[in-house]
């Protein structure tokens, strides 16, 4: 079922249609206003709003040949301004959790209680504690970046047993680690 469609609307939709940038002038200052509050309250900021307001008429007037008279061009709006919305959120949520990885790693990394030398020198230490295969699955998986299943054809070994030498590695190194920079902040 069409929802019904103000002639007016729809007259306005058939000259934006053919180009008319009157009529879109027109459509944009009637409804510019009322979007942008729609919009607010979906993203808590009206700077964010008005941009994503802008954004949706920016759309609608490049696709404004495939528009179609009979359907209400206020839905159609509304309907993409609820698609940048969802869009505006997943980038948000996207952002947020790269910043949160980056925050994570530069706090971890951002001690100057250990220099980056010292750190290869106990990683070289910790390896040095492993037995000569174990350093050699470890070397090649994470130095030389060879897949599990090269490694494991090349060793004459079987995946899982690469798998395991590589998680008790990282486990010995995780040990060492955290034991080094405590020592160090203490």
């Amino acid at each position: 079922m069409q929802p019904s469609i103000n002639l007016n609307d729809q007259i306005i939709c058939k000259k934006i249609q053919q180009g008319d940038d009157i009529a879109y002038d027109a459509f944009f200052k009637k409804y510019y206003p009322a979007l942008v509050l729609f919009l607010r309250k979906r993203v808590q900021c009206m700077d964010t709003a008005k941009d994503l307001a802008q954004e949706v008429f920016i759309r609608l007037w490049h696709h404004r040949e495939t528009l179609n008279p009979n359907y209400s061009l206020k839905s159609y709006m509304y309907r993409i301004a609820v698609n940048l919305t969802i869009d505006e959120q997943r980038q948000r949520f996207a952002r947020r959790r790269c910043q949160d990885s980056y925050s994570a790693t530069t706090h971890a990394f951002s001690s100057p209680s250990i220099t980056l030398n010292e750190l290869y020198e106990e990683i070289n230490s910790t390896l040095s504690e492993l037995p000569k295969n174990y350093q050699m699955t470890f070397i090649l998986s994470r130095f030389e970046s060879f897949q599990n299943q090269e490694i494991a054809e090349s060793l004459g070994v079987s995946v899982k047993t690469v798998e395991g030498r590589i998680t008790k590695a990282l486990k010995l190194l995780q040990k060492n680690l955290e034991i080094t920079d405590h020592s160090r902040v203490a």
